[in-house]
């Protein structure tokens, strides 16, 4: 199976900013009967831009899965189309990534 959360009970989420794109996602699980082992998400980077200021309105992705704590993995792939997008980016990453 290519999706290894499938097999070993992984929490896995799919996200997107833009919502057509989060609807495309949400189409392909379903129509691949994925939908009872991964959750598709939309996440704007731009929400955890100033996290400290509005952390209390930034929404938390994390309180919807079922272990509600930070993830271990992030795996991403041509995310990046121009430098605004790199420090919200990585403020996102912070506030979502486990730390070691």
């Amino acid at each position: 199976n290519s999706l290894l959360g499938y097999e070993t009970n992984m929490d896995l989420t799919c996200s997107d900013g833009i919502d057509e794109i989060v609807t495309a996602l949400r189409e392909n699980v379903r129509d691949n009967a994925l939908d009872h082992c991964v959750r598709v998400q939309h996440i704007d980077w731009n929400d955890y831009t100033n996290l400290h200021e509005k952390e209390s309105i930034a929404p938390n992705i994390l309180s919807s899965s079922t272990s509600g704590s930070k993830v271990d993995t992030i795996i991403f792939a041509d995310c990046i189309y121009n430098e605004e997008c790199a420090m919200a980016l990585c403020r996102t990453i912070c506030h979502l990534l486990k730390r070691p």
